[in-house]
């Protein structure tokens, strides 16, 4: 989903950040795993945020192959995001 036309453009319009949880022998592993259950309330992979630039959860969403779905979560958090200043 990540490396399609539309999907990268709106994505540039965020600092993007991604955590690795699925390896529980290293130690940021776990760390991480913590946080995304702590943001999102889900220990699934793949699980997507949007934050605010003071950390506040503005979007979640998990696995989609749908793009205009993907699209409108992006849209979604930006919006909340601008709309939250």
């Amino acid at each position: 989903m990540l490396p399609r036309p539309a999907v990268s453009r709106e994505l540039a319009k965020f600092v993007t950040a991604e955590l690795f949880t699925d390896r529980p022998h290293l130690e940021s592993d776990k760390f991480n795993q913590k946080l995304k259950e702590k943001l999102t309330g889900s220990v699934t992979n793949p699980v997507y945020v949007v934050l605010s630039p003071d950390e506040r959860v503005l979007k979640v969403s998990s696995f989609t192959r749908d793009e205009a779905e993907f699209l409108r979560f992006i849209r979604q958090g930006l919006d909340g995001h601008v709309a939250k200043r």
